[in-house]
C-alpha cells in the first residue's frame, strides 16, 4: 500500500516543482531515487541482517514523513464560483488517448523484462557460469541504472522524450538478444553475459525506466492529473506482478534464449510505440504549451481554471 501510494505521489510532486524548462531532468528524479535506493540497500545487506535492514529502511520512511511537510507543494487550483458544478472526471472520451499512452508506457517498461531479470538475476548469473552473491549481483545491476538515469535525464532534456525512449528500447532489445545468445552458446566467455546484462540495465535506465513515471502527470492538467497517475501506476504494478510471477515459468517452459527473444520483440514494439506516440522535439515543453503533441485538442477546450 505504501509503495503504491508513494509511486503516485512522488511523480506528481516532482512535476509540480519542476521548472518548465527543466522538465526532462526533474522528471528523471523519481527513477533516480528508486535506483539509488535499490543500490544502497543491496550493498547494505552485505553488512546488515534482514532485521537491521528493516530498521534502517523504517528510519528513512520516518524521515520522509517529517520532510514531506517542508516540500512547497503548489496550492489547489481556484474553485469555481458555482460550488454545485461537478468536478472534472478522468473517465471521459477526450482523455482516452492520453490514458492509453500512459498505460502503454507502463506496459513496455515492465514487459521489457527488467523485473523478471532483476528478481532472477542470481540464477541467470549461475547459468552463465558466474558465482556472485545475490546482493552483489543486484547491486551491480542497480548501479547501472543509477548511471543511466543521470545520463538519460540530460538526454531527455536536450534531445526529447521520443529520441531517448527509442534509443533505450533498441538498446535493451540488442542487449537482451546478445545475453540470450550467451545462454544458447555456453562456450562463449562468461564476461560477455555480465557486460550485456549491465548494458541491458543501462539501456533500460536511460529511457524505459524514468520516462513512464513522469510522462503521465505531464499528459494531464488540473484535477485529473492525480487520477490519471493513479490509474497508470496501478497498471504498472499489475504488469510488474505478471512479469515477476511468470518469468520463472516462462524460462522453464521455453528456456532463457526464447525468453530473451520475447523481451527483445517487446522492446522493439516499444520503440515503435515511442516513435509514434511520444512527443517530438529537442526540448521538454510544459503541458501548458498547446503545441505539445501529447496535449489533446480536448484539453485546450477546458475552462481556464482547469
Amino acid at each position: 500500500i505504501f509503495m503504491g501510494s508513494i509511486s503516485v505521489v512522488i511523480p506528481l510532486c516532482i512535476n509540480e516543482l519542476a521548472p518548465p524548462e527543466y522538465k526532462g531532468i526533474y522528471g528523471s528524479l523519481s527513477q533516480f531515487g528508486i535506483t539509488v535506493g535499490c543500490t544502497v540497500v543491496n550493498f547494505l545487506s552485505l553488512a546488515l541482517n534482514w532485521r537491521n535492514l528493516t530498521y534502517f529502511d523504517g528510519a528513512l520512511c520516518g524521515l520522509l514523513c517529517i520532510l514531506i511537510w517542508i516540500i512547497p507543494i503548489k496550492p489547489n487550483e481556484p474553485k469555481n464560483n458555482n460550488d454545485n458544478e461537478p468536478k472534472e472526471s478522468i473517465f471521459q472520451k477526450k482523455y482516452v488517448k492520453n490514458i492509453l499512452i500512459g498505460i502503454g508506457a507502463m506496459f513496455f517498461q515492465q514487459f521489457s523484462g527488467v523485473n523478471g531479470v532483476l528478481t532472477n538475476l542470481n540464477s541467470l548469473f549461475e547459468q552463465a557460469g558466474l558465482d556472485l552473491a545475490p546482493s552483489i549481483a543486484s547491486g551491480i545491476a542497480a548501479s547501472a541504472q543509477v548511471i543511466a538515469v543521470v545520463i538519460g535525464g540530460f538526454l531527455i532534456q536536450f534531445l526529447g522524450r521520443r529520441f531517448v525512449w527509442v534509443l533505450s528500447a533498441v538498446g535493451a532489445a540488442v542487449s537482451a538478444l546478445i545475453y540470450g545468445l550467451t545462454t544458447k552458446f555456453p562456450s562463449w566467455p562468461s564476461w560477455i553475459a555480465i557486460i550485456f546484462i549491465f548494458l541491458y540495465m543501462l539501456a533500460f535506465g536511460v529511457g524505459l525506466g524514468p520516462i513512464p513515471w513522469f510522462i503521465v502527470p505531464q499528459l494531464f492538467k488540473g484535477s485529473v492529473s492525480s487520477a490519471a497517475t493513479s490509474i497508470a501506476t496501478a497498471f504498472n504494478w499489475l504488469f510488474c506482478f505478471i512479469v515477476v510471477l511468470c518469468f520463472p515459468y516462462l524460462n522453464s517452459a521455453i528456456g532463457d534464449f526464447a525468453s530473451m527473444l520475447i523481451f527483445m520483440v517487446i522492446c522493439i514494439l516499444g520503440a515503435v510505440f515511442g516513435w509514434f506516440l511520444m512527443n517530438v522535439g529537442s526540448d521538454d515543453k510544459s503541458v501548458d504549451d498547446d503545441s505539445d503533441d501529447l496535449t489533446t485538442e480536448a484539453e485546450n477546450e477546458l475552462p481556464p481554471e482547469i
